[in-house]
């Protein structure tokens, strides 16, 4: 080729490679996933290969899978007098079950206790669980001041507002949930919410005692309440899990519970990078091995470089 042909050449290089759209930026989004076998066992062994993820339905890469750092976990006990339980009324309240779920978490994954009725307060700061009186900190959570006992139960608003709490901390961060599911009184909504959690990583787990009531109709015919349901939807779209069973299954709650917390401990860090746009999208993490369960949360931001 002569030399007039090769400077037609590099011109014509030089041409397409303007043409050629740069790399649109990626982000670095981090995911808290929770795997159990068919038992509710956590499973532990898992490789990075054996993680997928989807955002819209579109693979995205995952750059990392490591066991979780330290968590910063709030527990939050409803004391409204709806709940029925402590001071509140005649029934047993479920310390046990929350004690079962805290006494499988880590040394070094950070607690902090809050309970509400029109409002909420937190005990305390933040501490690791390793040297503590959890069963103390338990029993002082369900004891809410008599004046906290009236009133509306805002759980939507009471969530929120741990959430804002919460995003100042270093991931992995969920929410401990102990309620009857009676949401009164709110100024936010439940979808607000949720996407709210979702948006800063937080995974709400509840633990709910199973009521249901019937609201007569006329004519035989009867309305049933389930306050539960929403929990379950709520823990399902933030990564988390809902513990439910009827007031008599005592034995019941405390097996749910103790999973929950080994399921809490066991978890993983997944990094993910999809296109950063800033904008909500839809989540699909999968693991190639069969028969197993996973808890992540259903929608994420994907943050554009700052």
């Amino acid at each position: 080729m002569g030399s007039s042909n090769l400077f037609t050449a590099a011109i014509l290089a030089c041409a397409v490679a303007v043409q050629v759209p740069a790399a649109a930026p990626t982000a670095d989004v981090l995911v808290n996933v929770l795997v159990v076998d068919a038992a509710n066992k956590p499973v532990t062994d898992l490789t990075p290969a054996e993680f997928e993820a989807f955002l819209d339905a579109s693979s995205v890469p995952v750059t990392s899978v490591r066991p979780r750092g330290p968590l910063s976990l709030a527990v939050v006990v409803d004391t409204s007098r709806s709940t029925g339980w402590g001071r509140t009324g005649s029934i047993k309240a479920p310390q046990e079950e929350i004690l079962a779920a805290l006494m499988s978490l880590r040394g070094d994954d950070r607690v902090r206790f809050g309970s509400f009725g029109p409002s909420i307060k937190f005990a305390a700061p933040w501490r690791a669980k390793a040297g503590r009186n959890l069963r103390d900190e338990v029993e002082k959570a369900f004891k809410a001041d008599a004046d906290e006992t009236h009133g509306p139960s805002p759980i939507w608003d009471v969530i929120y507002n741990t959430v804002e709490m919460l995003s100042l901390e270093p991931p992995p961060r969920g929410i401990l949930l102990l309620t009857d599911g009676r949401a009164t009184g709110n100024s936010r909504s439940l979808n607000l919410v949720a996407d709210y959690a979702a948006a800063h990583g937080v995974a709400i787990h509840s633990i709910v005692r199973q009521f249901e009531m019937q609201i007569p109709q006329g004519n035989d015919v009867a309305v049933a309440i389930r306050p539960w349901v929403a929990l379950d939807r709520l823990a399902t779209y933030t990564g988390g899990t809902a513990v439910g069973f009827r007031m008599y299954e005592v034995l019941r709650g405390m097996e749910l519970s103790e999973q929950l917390g080994w399921a809490m401990r066991d978890s993983y860090s997944v990094r993910i990078a999809p296109v950063a746009d800033d904008s909500m999208h839809r989540l699909d993490i999968r693991v190639k091995r069969p028969n197993l369960k996973i808890y992540a949360p259903t929608v994420v931001i994907s943050t554009k470089p700052r």
